[in-house]
């Protein structure tokens, strides 16, 4: 009958559509372990996996740093993406020690599946905190700077490059000083690299997120898009404009970070 027909062909196509699908997730998987294979080699050849490695944790006693930065930096650790050798620096406005970060962290690394318990020593042996005034503080920024120079020299033997990586885990009205204190006073000397990344939310709207990428992208080393370049007088005003208009002026999010940071 026509419906028996119609349910048969139906059926069928269905039967179809599944070993299709059966297929392409094959052949996906089949070449997704090429590309990881691909990727863990490119990561072995990487500058950064030979030379020292240092990664700043700027916000390091917020909620956002031991519940999320931080276990991902030891899952990277974990999984052979960062050099055994990688300096991790926790710095923020909070009195901690180095051993006072390490037992913060501690309880949330310790949560982590399939990482064992001496991976997670190994990983918290790497950190270290510093303590900052203001996430713009020029002293501590200087004398970090001068530390992560020795440690640098240590690991190459004077004579390769010294990599830094800063994670704002902190408010976004702070994110220009902070940054534009780091190139003055911290950034990684040549051949080294220096690189920031950020955290959302980044801006309120496409306006104060334009003028916040403008802002950042002037202080690297090509300068804007077309040559444009943005003077610090010009800098410092728009980062006086996202101050009015990012936590904690932002409605709905209050004090910025948690516990007021």
């Amino acid at each position: 009958s026509a419906t028996t027909s119609t349910g048969f062909l139906s059926g069928m196509s269905q039967s179809i559509r599944i070993g299709v699908r059966f297929s392409a997730t094959r052949n996906a998987c089949a070449t997704g372990s090429v590309l990881l294979a691909k990727s863990h080699e490119l990561i072995a050849q990487a500058d950064y996996m030979t030379n020292a490695l240092s990664v700043v944790v700027v916000g390091a006693s917020g909620d956002l740093a031991k519940k999320k930065t931080f276990p991902a930096l030891l899952d990277l650790f974990a999984h052979g993406h960062l050099p055994h050798h990688v300096n991790v620096v926790g710095v923020a406005r909070s009195a901690l020690t180095d051993e006072g970060l390490r037992e913060k962290l501690r309880p949330f690394l310790d949560k982590m599946q399939d990482i064992d318990a001496d991976l997670v020593e190994k990983f918290l042996a790497c950190c270290t905190y510093r303590r900052m005034s203001s996430y713009a503080d020029a002293e501590a920024l200087a004398a970090l700077h001068a530390e992560l120079a020795a440690k640098e020299a240590a690991v190459s033997g004077g004579g390769g490059a010294g990599n830094r990586l800063f994670y704002f885990a902190i408010p976004p009205n702070v994110f220009l000083d902070t940054a534009s204190t780091i190139k003055k006073t911290c950034e990684a000397p040549a051949p080294g690299f220096t690189r920031l990344v950020i955290e959302k939310p980044f801006g309120h709207d496409f306006d104060s997120a334009t003028e916040l990428a403008k802002a950042m992208g002037a202080m690297g080393a090509g300068g804007l898009p077309g040559g444009q370049s943005m003077d610090p007088a010009a800098m410092q005003e728009a980062a006086s404009k996202m101050a009015g208009k990012l936590p904690g002026g932002m409605p709905g999010l209050g004090g910025g970070m948690p516990g007021g940071l």
